[in-house]
């Protein structure tokens, strides 16, 4: 939903994104939040990489912390194990996959980090 609150078809490069929080909340009253999401990686700041142009780049997670939202899950409580199957399935994408504008973009990260 590029535009709060409205259902107006995108046109152009403004069609959102979809990331993950994860917070470790630790017995001191302290926490931990990594924020992060999965970018073609635009070294040459082409503005073009992953786009309908040219739909596959290098792939990177980038930092997401001060991403803005419009929707999102709250207070969703993971084991230790399931939140290690997470950070795994971030290393197998930033290791291994290219960013693919159809079928290894943000959101298909965020769909397998949350079926892990």
């Amino acid at each position: 939903m590029p535009v709060h609150g409205s259902n107006d078809i995108v046109n152009g490069f403004n069609v959102g994104h979809v990331f993950i929080s994860i917070t470790k909340y630790n017995q001191d009253g302290t926490s931990t939040t990594a924020t992060f999401g999965w970018y073609p990686n635009d070294e040459n700041n082409a503005t073009i990489e992953g786009s309908p142009a040219n739909p596959t780049a290098p792939g990177t997670l980038n930092d997401d912390s001060n991403h803005p939202y419009d929707a999102g899950i709250k207070n969703a409580t993971a084991t230790q194990a399931q939140v290690d199957n997470v950070l795994n399935v971030a290393d197998k994408y930033s290791e291994k996959k290219d960013y693919n504008l159809a079928n290894c973009n943000c959101a298909n990260f965020a769909l397998d980090a949350a079926a892990a």
